[in-house]
Formats: structure tokens, sequence, C-alpha cells
């Protein structure tokens, strides 16, 4: 897709693969930045979702949509709906938190995945993954301490905590999905679904669509739509290819949150409480726990696999 991989070495496809998971992972964590800044310039959450998942929908229109299967139409708007509802909750709650706080609570898709996988379908569920959500909500509890008044629940951080529940529905669905159905087919229905959900919720709630557009505001727009969504998912599924090590992209992708909180700290002006930092902590050790709990089982019981 992006450089001739036939002829590389293992060593460089695996150099190849980790810049191109890395630079996705940064770029998909600079998003939380723009979608604050649209937000604050009065773009509307539902809105911002329909024309942001527009730009994905012309892009991808050279798939002739009608000789989908019905199976791919059916799983398709299943995944679309929980995408949407995904980002409904995640755009909604940052009108109300912080770029960092949202992007960490977003980052608990990866601790809640395998929850959500043994829910839906009984797969096996280990000790460390119900350690690692109680710690991460500890990590949540800090994030709602405010110095002066303690801690008060924010509107903000229930929608994004539901945000991660949904993506993480969202990558249960399709890690089994993907299975059986073409995936380019299955991101271009996931994607009609959420624009068509965008607009049609923008109207139900009764949001203005904006009229006048700043420079900056179509910048931003297009930047969510071109780069956080069509390159960042380009730039993983290729990086994925090269990477055997499964773990390693992983770790790379739960770096997410931390790029959002240097950028929105840098650029945005945000500031960090000693609670928010500690929480911080506490949520990406659990997200590194997840993503090692193989690795940390090995090691202490000189086996393969993962405590059950």
């Amino acid at each position: 897709m992006f450089i001739q991989i036939d002829n590389l070495t293992e060593e460089k496809k695996d150099r190849y693969g980790t810049i191109s998971v890395l630079l996705a992972t940064m770029l998909w964590g600079s998003t939380f930045l723009f979608q604050k800044m649209l937000l604050d310039s009065n773009i509307p959450p539902f809105y911002m979702i329909g024309l942001r998942f527009s730009f994905v929908i012309v892009l991808l229109f050279k798939y002739k949509i009608h000789t989908f299967s019905a199976e791919t139409w059916r799983k398709g708007i299943v995944m679309g709906l929980a995408l949407f509802a995904a980002f409904g909750f995640q755009t909604v709650g940052l009108t109300q938190i912080d770029v960092s706080v949202s992007a960490f609570l977003t980052g608990l898709t990866v601790v809640l995945t395998p929850i959500i996988n043994h829910l839906i379908f009984k797969s096996g569920i280990t000790f460390i993954n119900v350690i690692c959500v109680i710690l991460a909500l500890g990590g949540v509890y800090l994030f709602n301490i405010n110095p002066g008044v303690g801690f008060e629940w924010s509107l903000g951080s229930i929608l994004t905590l539901l945000c991660a529940v949904c993506f993480s529905i969202h990558v249960v669905l399709s890690s089994h999905f993907l299975k059986k159905e073409d995936p380019l087919e299955l991101n271009v229905v996931q994607n009609i679904v959420c624009a068509i959900a965008g607009f049609g919720t923008a109207l139900v709630a009764g949001e203005s669509f904006p009229t006048v557009w700043s420079t900056s505001s179509i910048l931003g727009l297009l930047y969510l739509g071109l780069i956080g969504s069509v390159l960042c998912y380009s730039l993983q599924a290729w990086g994925q290819k090269l990477i055997k090590n499964v773990v390693k992209v992983g770790l790379i992708l739960t770096m997410e949150p931390i790029f959002a909180t240097g950028l929105a700290v840098i650029f945005g002006g945000e500031v960090l409480t000693l609670y928010k930092i500690i929480g911080m902590i506490v949520i990406t050790s659990c997200l590194f726990i997840s993503e090692l709990q193989g690795l940390i089982y090995e090691k202490l019981f000189n086996k393969k696999g993962t405590p059950s």
C-alpha cells in the first residue's frame, strides 16, 4: 500500500510496521485536540460526526455498494451503530471535560474489551482483566477529584466511560465479523451508518447547522475525516501486517492517550492537577498490564497462556 514490502527483510518489515502503527497512534492522539477545537468553535457534536464520516464515504465510494451481500450490510450496520454510539458519547462528553481526561477514559477500551467479549460471546476472562478494571475505575475516581471541592461525578466523564464501553463492543464485534466478511466492505457500510446516524441525531436533537465556517474549522474537519479516519486506519492496517508480535502492536496503541495529553498541554493550554497525573499513571499501568498479561503469567508461573 505504502512501500513495496515483498523484498524487505523481516527486520525492516518490523521497523516500517512499528513506524506506521506509531504514526497512526500519534495522529489519533491529535484528533482529540481537533475535536475540542471544533466544539469550542460552536460546531454541533452530531453534525460534526455526520460530516466527518461523510468525507470517508466519498473516498470509499469506488466500491459498488449494491453488490454487497445482505450479511455484509447486516454486520456493517451493527458495527456502524456501535461506532456511532462511541463517537457520540465521546464528542458530547468532550464538551464538558478536558482533552486529557477524554483520551485516557477512551483508552479504557483496552481494559474493557475482554470483559465485553466475555459478556457477549462467553469467552474466557482472566483474574488480571478483573483487577485491571477495578484499578482503572480508581483512576477514573481520581480524574473526578477537584482541589478544594472533592469528588464530583462529571457528566462528561460518565458519557466518555460509555464511549469506552461502545468502542469495546465495536472491537469485539469487528473481531468476529471480520472473520467471514470483507473488511473494506464492512468499513464502507459502517461509515455510511455513522454519517446517516450523525445527521439524523443532529436533526432530532435540534442542532443548528453552522452557516459560518472559519478556515480553522474547515481544516479541522478535514483533518478528522481524512487524517483521523482514512489515513490512520490505513496506517494501522498496513503496519499490523508487517509486525509479527501482536503484543507490540497493542502496546504502541495504548500510547494514544499519552500523545493526546501531551498535545493538549503543549498546544491546548491544559493544566494537569496532581490527582489527574496519578490517575493517568494508574490507567496507563492498567493498559500495559492488560496487553502484557500473557508474558506476566509466563514469568510468574513459568508456563504459557493466561490465568483463568
